[in-house]
């Protein structure tokens, strides 16, 4: 059984406007583009995701069970570098003009208030 003759209806793309896309050509204005496409779609949800991202290879470096092997430190101690390198980084963004919402900044900064709390009160008590 062959197919001799196969018609297709293309009368639809006729109707098709063409796509108008304005591409800056300085890198600045690249980044403020993406940056600006980013915050608008998603909120603060992307910096939230690329911080937890980053806490969690942070955390995966120092902690004991680390392959790397070179820093050791236990869980706790582990987690409160890793949240201060990540707030570190947070405050950056926030100062260059990154990021847009303090508000990813100030929980860093309770969590890793808490997080030195907590090492000062269980891991030094041993």
């Amino acid at each position: 059984m062959s197919f001799t003759k196969a018609g297709i209806n293309l009368t639809g793309l006729n109707n098709i406007t063409t796509l108008n896309v304005s591409v800056s050509t300085t890198p600045a204005n690249i980044l403020a583009d993406i940056t600006a496409i980013l915050h608008s779609s998603t909120g603060m949800y992307i910096n939230a995701i690329i911080y937890v991202g980053m806490l969690v290879m942070f955390f995966w470096t120092l902690s004991e069970t680390s392959p790397f092997a070179i820093f050791r430190y236990s869980y706790l101690r582990a987690l409160l570098l890793s949240v201060c390198l990540v707030n570190l980084i947070s405050i950056t963004q926030i100062e260059i003009g990154f990021g847009s919402s303090f508000r990813l900044v100030a929980i860093l900064v309770l969590v890793n208030a808490l997080l030195s709390l907590m090492v000062l009160g269980l891991d030094n008590s041993q």
